[in-house]
């Protein structure tokens, strides 16, 4: 898990530029504070009960563990941006916790999740029409 800091953001934004692709790996979660929310129909999972459980009351108490046994350090600053892993929970749930927690309770409006396609190759990115 990284955890980029607000101060660090344009240095970031230039590396990624230059870097082309961003880590195949990962879940680039960007937390961008704006007015405006794209949240509107929530959509379906396509691989519950595969990665992580398909009951909703179950997944929901797995997540309720991790995020109780995270203890992240404190991050000076505002945090613009997290990488976190990207495998099933049992492999990264923990860690990817850590991050979670850190931005738990803060105030952003938008988030936006970059992420591999797990079903199609394909050049370029595909945007989800229907909100979060």
């Amino acid at each position: 898990m990284a955890v980029i800091p607000q101060n660090s953001r344009d240095r970031f934004v230039r590396r990624a530029g230059r870097a082309g692709r961003l880590g195949v790996g990962f879940i680039f979660l960007f937390c961008l504070f704006s007015p405006v929310s794209f949240a509107g129909e929530v959509k379906e999972p396509n691989v519950a009960g595969a990665f992580y459980p398909a009951d909703p009351a179950v997944l929901a108490q797995r997540i309720d563990d991790f995020l109780a046994k995270a203890d992240p350090q404190p991050v000076d600053g505002e945090i613009f941006a997290l990488i976190q892993p990207h495998a099933g929970y049992e492999f990264s749930g923990q860690v990817a916790a850590m991050g979670y927690k850190l931005v738990r309770a803060k105030p952003y409006k938008t988030v936006v999740v970059l992420a591999p396609s797990h079903q199609h190759a394909f050049r370029g990115v595909s945007v989800y029409p229907g909100g979060s």
